[in-house]
């Protein structure tokens, strides 16, 4: 998959060849080749968290590991606290992506922005550290579903 997730200038990408876009339920995805899938949201492309696509995500994206008492919270849309992080992988600078994972199984449960440089995440104690742009189960999940589907 192309690493594109936020760089990618949006209309360079109709037309291009092994890239479509799709509209459902009022959001633009671009399905890049036969395993990407994008979403664009607030003017920036993000990896779509769906089981058919983006298998790699995990590991193509730096990430901040959360501890159980977090995972509620980032699951149903809620931004990133520094205290439920417990790892945080990666060098990456502020507004980068990053993914949001649990400690137990290192699932990725969301895609945010990061509020801050790692280095100074890590130093952190407290505070919003991320923003959650995107998380399993919310109305871009669902309407991906439906994409998913459509395209085999």
């Amino acid at each position: 998959m192309l690493e594109i997730f936020g760089e990618q200038e949006v209309g360079d990408l109709p037309g291009k060849r092994g890239v479509w876009e799709i509209e459902e339920e009022g959001w633009k995805f671009y399905r890049i080749g036969e395993r990407g899938l994008l979403v664009l949201i607030e003017n920036r492309l993000l990896p779509v968290l769906n089981r058919n696509f983006n298998p790699n995500i995990g590991i193509s994206l730096p990430s901040l590991v959360i501890d159980k008492g977090a995972i509620p919270h980032v699951s149903n849309g809620a931004d990133v606290m520094r205290p439920g992080v417990v790892l945080v992988t990666g060098s990456f600078k502020k507004g980068s992506l990053v993914t949001v994972k649990d400690q137990t199984y290192h699932r990725v449960l969301a895609v945010a922005e990061a509020l801050d440089d790692s280095e100074r995440i890590e130093a952190a104690e407290r505070g919003r550290i991320a923003k959650n742009l995107h998380h399993v189960g919310d109305k871009i999940w669902k309407a991906a579903a439906s994409v998913a589907g459509s395209i085999g």
